[in-house]
C-alpha cells in the first residue's frame, strides 16, 4: 500500500508496478497529515481505483488509531484526521457480494469442471464445491489429513480453530483416491 512503484513485474516485460494508494500521502511528513490533505488523497485515489482506496483508508484510519496510542507519534500525528464526516463520505461503501453458484448452474458447473484437464484441478474445485472449505485450507491440504479407511474424514487447518474434521463425501473421496500420491 505504501511501495513507491516502478518495480519491474515479474512475469509481464516492459511493464513496472504502480505506486501504492496510500505512498503519496505518507510521503508526507505525519504532521501535514490532516483530513483536508486525506480528503484530498481519497478523492484522487478513488477516482482511478476506489476499492483500493477504501481498503487504504481502513489501514490508514488503523496506522493514526496505533499513533494515538505511542507515546511520541501521538504528539506529532494529528489522529483525528480520519474521522470527519466530510473525510469518511468520501469512502466507497463495500458492496455485498452477490454471486453464488445456484442450484440451476450445477449440472454446467459440473460439466465443465469435469472436461478440465488437470486432475487436481478438477479434486480442488471439487473440494471447494462439496466441503464448503475455504481455499488455503483445501490447497495446504495433506495425505495424512485425508482418512479412507474409518469414517472417511479431512482434518483441516482452519485460520479460527487450528484444526477441524469435517466429512469426506463419497464422491470427493472417489476422485481423492484417483489421484496420483505424491510427498507426505
Amino acid at each position: 500500500m505504501v511501495s513507491p512503484g516502478g518495480e519491474p513485474y515479474r512475469r509481464k516485460r516492459g511493464m513496472v508496478t504502480q505506486p501504492g494508494p496510500l505512498h503519496t500521502l505518507l510521503a508526507q511528513p505525519l504532521v501535514n497529515i490532516n483530513a483536508d490533505a486525506v480528503a484530498a488523497w481519497l478523492k484522487e485515489e478513488s477516482a482511478s481505483r476506489p476499492t483500493r482506496a477504501a481498503l487504504a483508508f481502513r489501514l490508514l484510519r488503523g496506522f493514526l488509531n496505533w499513533c494515538a496510542a505511542h507515546p511520541t507519534y501521538g504528539t506529532i500525528a494529528q489522529t483525528e484526521a480520519h474521522k470527519p464526516k466530510d473525510v469518511r463520505r468520501l469512502v466507497r461503501k463495500q458492496a455485498p457480494k452477490t454471486g453464488a453458484l445456484q442450484r440451476e448452474h450445477l449440472p454446467g458447473w459440473f460439466e465443465s469442471v469435469q472436461q478440465l484437464n488437470s486432475p487436481l484441478a478438477r479434486v480442488y474445485l471439487l473440494a471447494l464445491l462439496l466441503t464448503g472449505a475455504r481455499a488455503n485450507e483445501i490447497a495446504g491440504l495433506r495425505w495424512q489429513d485425508v482418512e479412507f479407511k474409518f469414517g472417511d474424514t479431512m482434518t483441516l487447518h482452519d485460520k479460527v480453530e487450528g484444526l477441524r474434521v469435517i466429512p469426506l463425501p463419497p464422491y470427493l473421496a472417489h476422485h481423492l483416491a484417483a489421484l496420483p500420491r505424491r510427498g507426505p
